[in-house]
């Protein structure tokens, strides 16, 4: 497991794999059928925000004041949702559209494949 404290946890939707991340800013895949890590990673920063796509196929992580949205397929750069605050919470609001709330009060609404602002509820 991680040698530090646990800061945030998400499990697939399939229910068979989970990501963890800690204090010592590793990210961890694990694999819940057999209790073993198949993947680690360390993150650019301390992250606490981390939740999968409902479709299972991205996974989303906080870094400042960005939140980081990984493909699973193709391996590229993630999509980058900059925020002017610090995203304290975020949630999937549809299979593409992504929410955050900030340390300023505000809700965002994202398009999670392309990182497009997509406005705030007021």
């Amino acid at each position: 497991g991680h040698r530090q404290a646990i800061e945030s946890l998400a499990v697939h939707p399939s229910g068979r794999l989970a990501l963890s991340i800690c204090k010592e800013k590793k990210l961890r895949l694990w694999n819940l059928l057999t209790g073993r890590c198949n993947y680690t990673s360390t993150l650019p920063e301390a992250s606490r925000i981390l939740l999968w796509s409902p479709a299972g196929d991205a996974y989303v992580v906080s870094a400042g004041k960005t939140l980081r949205v990984h493909a699973l397929a193709g391996g590229g750069e993630p999509v980058q949702l900059r925020h002017d605050s610090f995203p304290l919470a975020a949630a999937y609001a549809s299979r593409s559209v992504l929410a955050s709330g900030c340390d300023d009060g505000l809700i965002h609404l994202w398009d999670g494949a392309t990182g497009a602002r997509l406005g705030s509820p007021t």
